[in-house]
């Protein structure tokens, strides 16, 4: 099956100095967790954001609608982008990244860069 890179659009999520462990050549995440910040009010909160799906929810201080749909992509030694977020009333301020087993393994060392 032939890879198709998302559409470069809003917010780039890039890793810098990144570092693939031995035998490692490319990672896909398809689950992450960012944290937003409301565009109105700025009330920051945690959304779990699924591959090519839409998180959503209303902002808890000031009932914005906030959601976030997230793209990812082939990450390698050659392409740093994780993925592309689409945003509505919100901007990122920071990854979290999940903890799943064997991560430590396919990554040494890692920076995040959100555009």
């Amino acid at each position: 099956m032939k890879y198709v890179s998302p559409v470069k659009r809003d917010t780039e999520l890039r890793l810098v100095d990144i570092k693939l462990n031995e035998g490692v050549e490319t990672i896909q995440m398809s689950v992450i967790k960012v944290t937003v910040e409301c565009s109105r009010c700025k009330c920051r909160t945690d959304l779990l954001c699924k591959e090519n799906k839409v998180a959503s929810q209303v902002c808890s201080k000031c009932s914005h609608w906030i959601s976030v749909q997230y793209n990812p992509d082939l990450l390698h030694s050659s392409n740093p982008t994780l993925a592309y977020l689409d945003l509505l009333n919100c901007k990122v301020t920071d990854l979290i990244l999940l903890c799943y087993e064997g991560v430590s393994y396919l990554v040494s060392s890692v920076g995040v860069i959100i555009h």
